[in-house]
């Protein structure tokens, strides 16, 4: 029994090889409604069989790192209706066909579920076989399909949710390009209709023959979404515009089918983008970088901040050494007049030199030495198409239509570069070593892969692919533009320093924290936002303080913090405030516990909220003045941090959910996604500091990189080694002291 805890652990742990202890944590990772379902008698016996399965090996217990986290992203991320009934994805029926179609699957446990699908009447029953599904590593598991879609169905409109048809196409499409839905995840107004558009068109760019135009058209395609998404987060597109303005993007890769007609395409599709942002179409490259680098400021200040970072993504743009989207364009829609007959421009010849700049290195070794030698050696054939380019010479000996038209597909490759890589700019890490020094980096992104590691990997998640093979050019990127910020990040975080001497890589967790930094932009965050975040965290932290002498307030307390921390460091912030040692309990809180301390309290005690003193007061006053920017939706959205892994989606938000522990597959991956105290903690510096918000979208990168030099870690879940580093840099930025925004990297040292 529960009730005599040591014998309950004891066999809990040993009970089938440990995967009722599995079982239990997951459950207990759960919200109130969803412990409620799952824990119902019937229920509780029924997952836990289909779970157990036939046979408890593999072990729960043995490997180093926990199972597969499957378990626990089906638990914690499951959804139920107001009824307490589960809400799937296009309903019962819809995933019957999903799974009985899965009826040749690899994997012999799908195919068994497979089998029983056929004769499911309730979801309770498609519910087990999820859970049964979770010790399934393979690719084709219907239960990953089941997660992704159930993010994407998350946070829709009754009147939009998907259906049982946009189900069954984004399921059978799952193997393919499951890693592009995150899309569709956060950007949730996105309807059936502009999902099977998107499906429809890179079913399209795949069936294209010729492999480098097929690479270019998906490149170009993607990079364009990726423009897309960017605006829309930022709210340049408004949300009414964005089904519009989507298929308006999408729609004129549909028939593309040579380099010439694909460069129309791409044109066409920029202009729709650029009408789309600024309500008319062929915007300069810079205006595009002004719009990407944040909406227009009224406040000179914050127009000076928005001012530097687009000065920051050009300097990363020459840095590459790509070609201006305007002298890209100009020069398509010369050879488009020329093909008819018009006279060739006089400043034609100029810009056509702008495509030959770029030269790779001399080489050392020949060819054949290089091939011999260079481990990892081949040949990019993109790259070498655009140096083997000189449309000067081919203007000169062709006169002819279709040698214009030819000419004009000349530049598709270049326009693929200069378009992913303001994608590229637009995410640079804090730092960005790679790319300021790397300058062929984006030139050498490889969008199918096919030739160099014989996967296609054309809507995968790119890897990182060449680091050391210097004579094929080093690192770069194979595959899609897809979770492009952690990829970026995890490239980048190698040429951070540590401050302490470690042997701890945390190759999962770093490139997190720095995305967390990177996506998020803050020019929407009002003044009373940031004011409140900073309140909240004083309020958690004053409210632990005074449950030291207050029995009463000590148990309302505890009573919030048992829903959010691991059981270990919640006995130590108990035992601390029975010993009445207010500071060693505040110092085990994270920003993130004392400002949802806070704001839980205040939610639940209002009126004790204002007896707790001027913090109290001041929030009380705020939220009456400004109940929706002080909202629990609102703080979330513009404080949270980006979960690609939990919910499958960029959208920044605060998960609220205690941190989870490292995972076979994952790492410390999980862990990062819940370690939300980054930029809670910065917001309240900066409030601390007197800075706007919109200072945050400087200041928060820059401090992200000095936590992470200054982590020392001595496990994979250390937790404790985070805080310190936080509050060590932190406390050196205070020390600073009004910091203009060029001057923040200085301040804080080399």
């Amino acid at each position: 029994s529960p009730a005599d805890p040591s014998a309950f652990i004891t066999r809990l742990l040993t009970k089938d090889s440990g995967w009722m202890a599995a079982y239990y944590d997951a459950l207990s990772r759960t919200s109130i409604a969803q412990q409620t379902y799952f824990t119902r008698r019937r229920r509780l016996r029924m997952f836990y069989r289909a779970l157990r399965g036939h046979k408890a090996s593999p072990s729960a217990i043995r490997p180093v790192f926990r199972p597969d986290p499957n378990l626990v992203l089906l638990a914690t991320r499951f959804r139920l209706d107001r009824s307490g009934k589960p809400r799937l994805p296009g309903g019962l029926a819809a995933w019957k066909t999903i799974l009985t179609d899965d009826r040749r699957s690899k994997s012999r446990e799908v195919r068994n579920w497979a089998e029983r699908a056929r004769d499911w009447k309730s979801p309770d029953q498609f519910v087990a076989a999820m859970f049964a599904l979770t010790r399934v590593s393979a690719k084709d598991n219907p239960l990953r399909v089941f997660l992704a879609l159930n993010e994407m169905d998350r946070d829709r409109a009754t009147s939009s949710r998907l259906q049982a048809r946009t189900v069954e196409l984004l399921a059978a499409n799952y193997a393919q390009f499951g890693d592009q839905y995150s899309i569709f995840s956060e950007f949730h107004s996105l309807n059936a209709s502009s999902i099977a558009r998107y499906l429809a068109v890179a079913k399209g760019i795949d069936r294209l023959h010729d492999r480098l135009l097929r690479a270019d058209a998906a490149g170009i395609f993607q990079a364009n979404v990726g423009l897309w998404e960017i605006l829309a987060r930022q709210g340049e597109i408004p949300e009414a515009a964005w089904n519009r303005s989507w298929q308006r993007l999408i729609r004129p890769f549909a028939h593309s089918r040579t380099a010439s007609q694909l460069f129309t395409a791409a044109q066409n599709s920029f202009d729709a983008l650029s009408r789309a942002a600024a309500g008319r179409p062929h915007v300069s490259q810079e205006e595009l970088v002004s719009a990407l680098a944040g909406p227009p400021q009224t406040n000179p200040q914050n127009q000076q901040i928005r001012d530097d970072i687009a000065a920051q993504m050009d300097q990363t743009f020459e840095a590459q050494r790509l070609v201006s989207l305007d002298t890209l364009f100009t020069l398509g829609n010369d050879l488009e007049r020329m093909a008819h007959g018009k006279h060739t421009p006089s400043d034609f010849v100029q810009m056509a030199g702008d495509l030959r700049e770029l030269r790779m290195p001399r080489p050392l070794f020949s060819s054949g030495e290089r091939a011999e030698w260079g481990y990892g050696y081949y040949r990019n054939e993109h790259v070498q198409a655009e140096m083997s380019t000189d449309l000067r010479k081919i203007v000169r000996s062709h006169h002819s239509s279709k040698g214009f038209e030819a000419a004009r597909g000349l530049l598709v490759p270049f326009l693929r570069d200069s378009l992913v890589g303001l994608n590229y700019a637009y995410y640079r890490p804090p730092g960005g070593e790679m790319l300021a020094n790397d300058p062929f980096f984006v030139r050498f992104h490889d969008f199918s892969g096919d030739e160099v590691i014989g996967i296609d990997q054309t809507w995968k998640t790119a890897i990182i692919f060449g680091r050391g093979w210097t004579a094929s050019g080093g690192a770069h990127l194979v595959g899609s533009l897809a979770n492009l910020p952690y990829v970026l990040a995890k490239v980048d975080q190698d040429f951070i320093v540590p401050r302490n001497v470690q042997a701890l890589v945390w190759e999962d967790l770093v490139p997190t924290l720095l995305t967390d930094a990177v996506v998020p932009r803050w020019w929407n965050v009002s003044p009373h936002e940031l004011r409140a975040v900073d309140l909240y965290q004083q309020l958690g932290g004053n409210l632990v303080s005074a449950a030291c002498h207050d029995e009463t307030l000590r148990r309302s307390v505890l009573k919030i913090l048992t829903y959010r921390m691991q059981p270990e460091r919640y006995e130590e912030v108990r035992d601390g405030l029975l010993a009445g040692s207010a500071q060693p309990a505040a110092s085990l809180l994270s920003p993130e516990e004392t400002f949802y301390l806070g704001f839980v309290f205040r939610q639940q005690f209002p009126e004790e909220t204002a007896k707790s003193g001027k913090v109290g007061q001041e929030l009380n006053q705020l939220a009456k003045l400004y109940p929706e920017e002080l909202s629990w939706q609102r703080l979330s959205t513009d404080f949270g941090d980006p979960h690609p892994v939990l919910a499958d989606s960029y959208g920044s938000t605060l998960v609220n959910m205690g941190a989870l522990p490292t995972y076979m597959g994952y790492s410390s991956r999980l862990l990062a996604e819940t370690w939300e105290s980054n930029n809670l903690y910065w917001a309240r510096l900066a409030d601390v500091m007197g800075y706007s918000p919109a200072m945050l979208n400087i200041l928060v990168p820059e401090l992200t990189r000095r936590m992470v030099a200054n982590i020392f870690a001595t496990d994979l879940e250390d937790r404790a080694a985070l805080l310190r580093a936080l509050r060590q840099t932190g406390n050196q930025f205070e020390m600073s002291r009004n910091v203009s925004p060029p001057k923040v990297a200085s301040a804080l040292g080399p």
